[in-house]
């Protein structure tokens, strides 16, 4: 039977929790029979080629691929979306758990004649597997799962061999003893164990808190693109598939978010297609592959659009605040009758400065000045009065307040 879903998992050393996240697969209330899964191995060096025997058992079609040479996030997305045989591409990370219906709520969103992106809103953080290379934060987490879940307390002591008389403050010890990870969750009771071993993650409820109900007015839906999304295999061909320019981790999916949303596409969000994260070791070096991947989507996109995730390095990430500044540059740029682009090419270029100062560890500071404004030039007493007429007219205040505050650095 002819597949109308396509699953592709790029998967870089994450055994074995990509395992876990086939066998939730396996739990879907979809038909198996019309859904495929691709995971494509970019060259890991832990045991996931164990997957290759896999095929002999899945449910449901499943190709293994394994890249010689590790090629990268996108590229490795981009070689599942050409061997997708299904018209519905669904993207799921490796390390993700979700719910057994999870295939069906995405599938049925596609069933519209205006092509639809689809995305998720609530994500749980589960220790599916003990690591001795987890982090202080996540210790904590796991301490917090100790004290309140008899079950994890329980698997816990087991797997790190703690005594009933040990508290939570001895985790850290003894993830330090590890020699190997070590699994929390088994297999046959996958999905009954899920919350008792899950903490929230703030972070995302923060992001999709923030939107609340106003989903459907965002001017930027794109920016809440993240682990859990789906789209038409024939949209994405159209706009390139994912840019395989950006290199490392962080915004290869945002980016092409964005060229969907450019392309037409409908964005819609549901809030039942939950997921679970499965912790595992943060890799050092990742927020500096992020940071020259801000600076190459700006340089991509040199408008609000490419250019607000440069501002997260010195705000606190905030979706609806980068779509006000988004939905007000745009305005700006239509508006007759009185051009501001001296206004809104400084304040592109200002943003544009903060990722390189950060790369190279200088202070964020004479923004303005390193933009080629001087001080006394008539160019300068332009921008200020563009700026002036801005502010009077009152219908632009995020963009007024933002260059005050990129000005006064």
């Amino acid at each position: 039977m002819k597949a109308k879903v396509s699953i592709i998992i790029p998967s870089y050393n994450r055994y074995p929790l990509n395992l876990f996240t086939l066998r939730a697969l396996e739990r879907q209330s979809f038909k198996l029979s019309e859904m495929e899964v691709i995971l494509i191995d970019d060259a890991s060096t832990d045991a996931t080629p164990l997957l290759a025997d896999y095929m002999d058992k899945a449910p449901f079609a499943f190709r293994y691929v394994r890249h010689s040479v590790n090629v990268g996030r996108s590229a490795a997305r981009n070689a599942g979306i050409r061997m997708a045989g299904a018209p519905v591409i669904i993207g799921l990370d490796a390390e993700i758990i979700v719910g057994p219906d999870f295939v069906r709520h995405h599938y049925r969103h596609h069933q519209d004649v205006r092509p639809a992106v689809v995305i998720g809103d609530k994500r749980e953080k589960l220790y599916s597997t003990l690591f001795r290379e987890l982090n202080s934060s996540q210790v904590a987490e796991l301490a917090a799962l100790y004290e309140r879940s008899p079950l994890a307390r329980r698997k816990i002591r087991k797997r790190l061999e703690m005594s009933n008389q040990q508290p939570a403050s001895d985790i850290a010890t003894h993830l330090q003893r590890l020699k190997e990870p070590k699994k929390l969750l088994q297999p046959e009771r996958l999905l009954a164990t899920l919350a008792e071993l899950s903490v929230p993650s703030e972070h995302t409820d923060h992001q999709f808190a923030q939107v609340g109900s106003q989903f459907k007015r965002l001017f930027a839906p794109w920016l809440l693109f993240g682990s859990n999304h789906s789209f038409p295999k024939q949209l994405a061909e159209s706009v390139g598939g994912f840019d395989e320019k950006f290199s490392g981790w962080g915004l290869e999916d945002i980016e092409f978010a964005y060229r969907l949303h450019q392309a037409g596409a409908q964005f819609k969000l549901d809030r039942k297609l939950s997921r679970y994260h499965q912790e595992h070791p943060i890799l050092q070096g990742r927020q500096s592959e992020r940071l020259q991947n801000i600076i190459y989507f700006q340089e991509k996109f040199p408008n609000m659009a490419g250019c607000v995730k440069s501002l997260s390095l010195l705000k606190g990430p905030g979706i609806a605040y980068y779509d006000r500044l988004i939905g007000e540059y745009d305005s700006l740029g239509r508006m007759s009758g009185r051009s501001f682009d001296l206004f809104r090419s400084a304040l592109i270029l200002m943003i544009q400065c903060i990722p390189h100062l950060y790369k190279k560890k200088e202070n964020v500071r004479n923004l303005l000045h390193r933009t080629g404004f001087t001080a006394g030039s008539q160019q300068l007493e332009k921008l200020v009065q563009e700026r002036t007429m801005l502010a009077a007219h009152g219908r632009h205040p995020e963009l007024v307040r933002l260059f005050d505050e990129l000005t006064g650095y």
